[in-house]
């Protein structure tokens, strides 16, 4: 493949063919290496070791990019006790090129190449950790990735043999799936290499996956020492900025594995994070519905999508909803979705894309019924654009079955009384057939029992279809900023889309107008502050006209508009 450039040299010396020169190296890149770049887009390399033969006088270092010489450097050797040290610094830019790189040892006009490293590339690094499906090899053999800028470093624990590889369809296993997805992401977008350690073990527990051994951090027979090992070996210990974490399914399996979860959580963030010091991003999965029973399944899904909250430099994504799944695994389309996903984010964090509206999943912020305890309200961030599919019908053996969404939510573990939801923007409605004094609500239960690859299942998700979360007891508060006994509330669509806001949000003169368009008579309307302060009521009909409301401070604000017939709606706008 590499035609070695060393025309350079043939007209000035000589180069024997074998070296017969004593050294050692402390550092140099191994053979198809990937250098981790900088903020500059550099990747620094060190070439330092020292050579115990007073016969030679200099030293070299030429480095070729695509066989054109890049960068040459000769060094005179001083020895003391029969040793010089040399110590050579270089920079390799960030791009789609190979860079090869020899040092050469000299005497008078004769030299011999005493190491050399082919095809090294520079550009981003990612590891992957946990468990098998951030290994992602489930139907690797049904994938085919091959691209010269694509790497994976490879040890065999038997024989110590490691090695860089370039990526293709033989070696595909070892980077997974989701990894050389990434790859080909990245490199046709950004036009640079990426190089993945993937360090996971499939079926392994948090507890297996974090044990260090405190007399050999680097031993083999725990996964974490290998892990330790591969990055040593990459070079990257002290540069990789990103690692993708999905781990989960072990404990939600058995549930008496599930209650340490989140204390052995915590000291492996603080483990990797003090092991790999330049990381930046730690991007952690939430699990998705498992068929197997246990209760406690839904806490950790929970705790791992707060672990953004609570722990620094988290990112989360959500599993649940993701396409070809079996039940525990994911057919290549599947993990294909997943890398798109990553994808997104990392471009964001690393490569200041441009592309940020509704990246993230969407996420609870708070629950709250309306003062009368008649509907139950679920916010999301403010940025979300949220629907979903009310109900989803399953051929399960020849037996239909249909599962809503409505009955996927629970007050108080059980699900709720209510005949359907409506959503506006970021925000879903259930209004309660009867009212409820529950004090949490949940979405999804613990467990799905004969789950299967055929099991399909109503979902919440945004515009860029990223599902929501699920989340399990999350506390339901009382909303103070409407009357305490207010008519009982409209969902209906005809009448709520007949309601105008505009513009929404509001940048001009801090003005707002509002509009009847259907002329439905009005009672009243009222308008709220975020923080509960009724600040407009206006009780007069205005069934022909256009309300325009003056003078508001930037923030957000909620519109309740009161009908004949004892019936109303509520709308949220901003002015900013």
């Amino acid at each position: 493949m590499k035609t070695f450039c060393l025309l350079f040299f043939l007209f000035l010396i000589t180069i024997t063919s074998k070296s017969q020169v004593a050294s050692t190296f402390e550092n140099f890149p191994r053979h198809y290496q990937v250098i981790q770049r900088n903020s500059e887009n550099k990747g620094k390399i060190a070439i330092k070791g020292t050579i115990s033969d007073e016969s030679q006088t200099d030293i070299s270092i030429l480095i070729t990019k695509d066989d054109k010489t890049y960068f040459h450097k000769k060094q005179k050797l001083s020895f003391t006790n029969n040793i010089a040290e040399f110590n050579q610094p270089a920079e390799l830019n960030a791009e789609l090129a190979f860079y090869d790189i020899f040092v050469f040892a000299h005497k008078g006009k004769d030299s011999v190449l005493i190491r050399g490293a082919y095809d090294v590339v520079c550009g981003e690094t990612i590891i992957l950790y946990g468990q098998s499906n951030i290994l992602a090899d489930f139907d690797i053999k049904n994938y085919d990735f091959a691209n010269p800028y694509a790497r994976t470093l490879y040890i065999d624990f038997d024989s110590e043999n490691t090695n860089w590889f370039i990526a293709e369809k033989w070696n595909n296993f070892v980077t997974g799936t989701i990894g050389c997805e990434l790859q080909k992401k990245i490199i046709e977008t950004y036009k640079i290499p990426v190089g993945i350690i993937n360090g996971a073990e499939g079926g392994h527990s948090i507890v297996e996956l974090s044990k260090k051994d405190s007399t050999f951090s680097e031993n083999k027979f725990t996964d974490y020492g290998r892990l330790l090992r591969k990055m040593r070996e990459a070079q990257l210990t002290n540069q990789s900025k990103i690692i993708i974490w999905r781990q989960g399914e072990r404990e939600a399996f058995d549930s008496t594995l599930t209650p340490t979860y989140e204390a052995t959580f915590e000291k492996l963030h603080k483990q990797i994070f003090s092991d790999f010091p330049a990381l930046q991003k730690f991007y952690n999965f939430q699990n998705n519905m498992l068929g197997i029973k246990n209760p406690k399944a839904g806490n950790l899904r929970d705790f791992q999508r707060k672990t953004k909250y609570i722990f620094p430099k988290i990112e989360t994504l959500s599993s649940i909803g993701t396409t070809a799944y079996d039940g525990l695994h994911y057919f290549n389309e599947g993990y294909k979705q997943t890398a798109e996903e990553l994808f997104r984010l990392i471009q964001r964090d690393f490569f200041k894309s441009t592309d940020t509206t509704e990246i993230n999943p969407p996420d609870i912020k708070f629950a709250h019924f309306t003062p009368n305890r008649d509907t139950l309200v679920l916010v999301f961030e403010e940025f979300q654009k949220l629907s979903y599919i009310p109900s989803v019908v399953n051929n399960e053996d020849g037996i239909i079955k249909t599962y809503k969404l409505k009955n996927l939510v629970y007050l108080d573990g059980l699900p709720i009384k209510s005949d359907t939801g409506v959503v506006q923007k970021n925000v879903i409605f259930f209004p309660l057939k009867e009212k409820s004094t529950a004090k949490t609500v949940s979405f999804m239960p613990d467990y799905w029992p004969g789950l299967d690859y055929k099991t399909k299942f109503p979902v919440i998700k945004n515009s860029r279809g990223l599902r929501a979360f699920t989340f399990k007891n999350v506390s339901v508060t009382i909303n103070t900023f409407i009357d305490e006994n207010p008519p009982k509330p409209l969902f209906n669509e005809e009448i709520d889309d007949n309601i105008i806001i505009f513009p929404n949000p509001s940048f001009s003169e801090n003005i707002v107008f509002i509009k009847n368009l259907n002329r439905k008579k009005v009672e009243k309307i009222e308008i709220y502050s975020i923080n509960g302060s009724k600040i407009y009521e206006k009780k007069q009909n205005f069934e022909d006209d256009i309300l325009k409301i003056e003078f508001m401070n930037k923030g957000v604000y909620f519109l309740n508009v009161f009908f004949n017939e004892n019936l109303k709606i509520i709308k949220k706008f901003v002015v900013e």
